[in-house]
This record gives structure tokens, C-alpha cells and sequence, in this order.
């Protein structure tokens, strides 16, 4: 079956008293719901970052209220479907304002020359025993992340997910933070400190998937795009937010990798804004197997002044065509990676097997949402709740309680699935 995304990003949510994109938020829930009555339920939400518009915590518990009314709209999805990363605007410039070590990260990048950032980054977040200290600007954004599998860490600053295919073919989505070092001036691209490094974006290129990136911030914001870039033209879609103008684009012609801007959901509100192209915009990507390649549709949505609601977008609809090896480099006889020879990064389904050691292919795609769905279900639950499950199903002790809240729990979840627990967890959960 064809694959349907509703692709969002820059959602702004504020906490302040006054609110100006309720409306528009909310005509886009009720658009979402048109949309399924008119054609066909969405099947995932990918959310491209500015979730909040000030990393408070209280933003986001207005985010994750609007996202459950998401979810009824799109069909009756469930927080199993979604899945997130971060912005500029998910980081806490107030945090970085007091923590030292965050100073001197963000420093260390902006003195290095361009070949020196992958080993700055190594160095700062990999190797240093005080890396946990570089990323507590995104705590906020993490507890929000956190309940949708896609919290990350200093030594895993991005994610994957397995849980999804396209017509028998795997999808692996790929959640890379471009704003691990975004601080005060990120909105001003001639600063051009924001980096990603080639760990997060090594793409296997392993026959039969399908690889879906999500970022933050487009190729022009980035100080080390001509680094990164060569690993992304593996990915068959990549999609960016940051700069609130809906556009698409096969950089290297047919066949190459698909560029999705998402325009975003929040209008911009600088002097010329509310006009084209900063019209608040969203997203329907269809994803469908073709002859030896993937079909890409994109429907983009737009607010619509003249009659206050959302629209199909003037651009109308984009269609393409990505080759099954978008490099053109096919190799068939391509073997599976070797244990280790992945890079480490979170697992977004903590449930399934590492992916270094067992293809996510050899379960179908209903038992791998399953165990996406039964891992969200445990990771939203209260702490105390998730501590006394996890006692009686003995997979934590007392030592664990020096891990961090949001790597603990995924500690916590592969315990339970290296030790044969899904079952006892299940009916704990019920």
C-alpha cells in the first residue's frame, strides 16, 4: 500500500495570552479531517521542528493537546504515528545563557575550520564525560519528544525509525538535529554556526529501503552542508522547515533525491508577512513503490485569506520520481552491515530489534507497529507508573536511577525485549 504523510513544521506554540494562529491551527485540524473524508486515511505525522516558540514546558503540553486533535482528524491515528524533531526555537536560549558548557560547545564550532566540526563534535559530545551537559538547552523539547520515542541524546543526537513501509519496501525514517548548536542568532543565517556532522546522516544503503530524512534546517543555514551533503543524496526524500515558505525541488534532476521545504503552520508575522510565499502551509506526501523506484506526490495546503481556510496550494500538486538507489550506484548483491558498522543513534521503537544486528523486514509491518504502538503507550505513561511496571517486570534497579529520565526508559524498553518481556508488558499495560 502507498504510504500518506502529513508533514508539518513550524508550529510556534506559544504561552502567552494572546494566541494569533489558534484559528489557523485550528481550520488546519478541520482541513486534515476534510482531507481524510475525501480521499484516504493518513497513515504518519512528521513534525520538522519549532514545535514550541520558546522551549517552555508549557508550550509543549499546548502542542500535545493540539497533536491528539490531530490524530482524530487524520483517520483516528494514535502517538505511535507520530514522530518529531527538533528547532532553533526548541532551544532554551535562557539555558544556554547560564550554562557554561554550553557556551563553550556552541564556541568551539564557531572557532573550528569546516574539516575540524565531525571531530569537534566527536570530541564534545562522544568522548567528553560532561556531554550530557551540552544538550540541556532541548531538555524541555526532549520530556515533550521523549513520549513519542524521539527524545535524543549527547551521544546519540539523532534518530531512527523502522516501523514503516511503502508497498513491501522498508522506511526508514531518519530524525537529524541541525539545532544541537543553535543559540540566540540562529534566525540570521549569516552566522552560520548551526552544524549537523556527517555522523548523523552515514545512510545504509542497504537494498529494499526506502530512506525518509527529516531536518530542521535547509541545506543554505547549515556551515557544514558541503560535508553532509554527499550521505543525504542517499535518502529518496528529505524534508526541512525553519524558513516558512512551502517549495520542492530535485536538486540533482530525475531520479536524484526529493527536497520538501514545508512552509509553517505558524504565519510569519515580520513586516510583508501573511503574503506569499509565508502563508501558513502544510503537507500530504504520498509515497508509492513504481518501476524500479519510488513515487513521491506532494499536495501542499495553504491558508487561504480571501476565504479564511485552507486550500489547495496555486503551486498545485508535485509529482516525482526517485530511482531505487538515488546515487545510481545500485549494488544488488549488497551484503548487510556487519555487527557495529552502524552508527549509533536512538531507536525511535525501542521494542524492535537493533537494527545493526536484525533487518526490522523480517516482521511484517502490522507486528512492527505493534511494538512501536506498545512502546509509546509505556513511554506516555507517568514516571511512577512507568517505575512500577518496570520493578515487576524486574528489568530496573536502584543503579538505574542515575540514568537520565529520557535514556533510562529505553533502557528500560529493550530489557523488555531482550528478555522475551513484550508479552508481560502488554498485560501490564492493559
Amino acid at each position: 500500500m502507498p504510504l500518506r504523510i502529513l508533514h508539518v513544521s513550524d508550529i510556534h506554540f506559544n504561552d502567552s495570552g494572546w494566541d494569533e494562529d489558534h484559528d489557523q491551527r485550528t481550520e488546519l485540524v478541520r482541513d486534515v479531517a476534510s482531507y481524510v473524508e475525501r480521499n484516504s486515511t493518513i497513515n504518519a505525522i512528521l513534525i520538522g521542528g519549532d514545535i514550541a516558540f520558546g522551549a517552555e514546558p508549557a508550550q509543549y503540553r499546548i502542542a500535545r493537546d493540539w497533536i491528539d486533535q490531530l490524530l482524530v482528524a487524520a483517520g483516528g491515528l494514535e502517538p505511535s504515528d507520530v514522530w518529531v524533531i527538533p528547532g532553533n526555537h526548541d532551544v532554551s536560549w535562557n539555558v544556554i545563557h547560564h550554562s557554561q558548557i554550553a557556551q563553550d560547545f556552541r564556541r568551539s564550532l564557531l572557532e573550528c575550520d569546516l574539516p575540524d566540526i565531525d571531530l569537534v563534535l566527536k570530541r564534545r559530545l562522544a568522548d567528553d564525560p560532561q556531554a550530557a551537559a551540552v544538550m540541556t538547552p532541548l531538555d524541555a523539547y526532549n520530556d515533550f519528544a521523549a513520549a513519542f520515542g524521539c527524545a535524543v541524546t549527547a551521544d546519540a543526537p539523532m534518530w531512527i525509525d523502522d516501523t514503516l513501509e511503502v508497498d513491501g519496501l522498508l522506511l526508514r525514517i531518519t530524525g537529524v538535529n541541525s539545532a544541537i548548536a543553535s543559540h540566540r542568532d540562529s534566525d540570521d543565517p549569516k552566522q552560520l554556526n548551526l552544524v549537523v556532522g556527517s555522523h548523523q546522516v552515514r545512510l545504509d544503503r542497504r537494498p529494499g529501503t526506502v530512506h525518509l530524512v527529516m531536518m530542521h534546517h535547509p541545506p543554505s543555514w547549515l556551515r557544514d552542508w558541503p560535508s553532509i551533503e554527499p550521505y543525504l543524496k542517499r535518502a529518496h526524500v528529505v524534508l526541512f522547515g525553519h524558513e516558512h515558505a512551502y517549495s520542492t525541488l530535485q536538486p540533482e534532476g530525475v531520479g536524484a533525491t526529493v527536497h520538501v521545504n514545508a512552509g509553517a503552520v505558524a504565519s510569519e508575522r515580520r513586516p510583508g508577512g501573511e503574503n506569499d510565499p509565508y502563508l501558513a502551509s502544510y503537507n500530504v506526501i504520498t509515497l508509492s513503490k513504481a518501476k524500479d523506484g519510488l513515487g513521491v506526490l506532494v499536495k501542499p495546503r495553504y491558508w487561504d485569506k480571501p476565504t479564511t481556510r485552507f486550500a489547495s496550494h496555486p503551486q498545485g500538486d508535485e509529482a516525482y520520481f526517485v530511482a531505487n538507489d538515488p546515487l545510481g550506484q545500485a549494488t544488488p548483491g549488497a551484503s548487510q552491515p556487519e555487527d557495529g558498522d552502524e552508527d549509533e543513534a536512538t531507536t525511535a521503537s525501542p521494542l524492535l530489534e537493533d537494527p545493526a544486528v536484525v533487518s526490522a523486514a523480517a516482521l511484517s509491518s502490522e507486528a512492527r507497529k505493534d511494538l512501536r504502538r506498545l512502546a509509546v503507550r509505556f513511554l506516555r505513561l507517568p514516571v511512577t507508573s512507568r517505575r512500577e511496571i518496570a520493578r515487576r517486570l524486574q528489568v530496573m534497579d536502584d543503579e538505574d536511577l542515575t540514568i537520565p529520565d529520557r535514556e533510562l526508559w529505553n533502557v528500560v524498553l529493550k530489557r523488555v525485549r531482550d528478555r522475551n518481556l513484550i508479552d508481560q508488558l502488554e498485560e501490564e499495560l492493559t
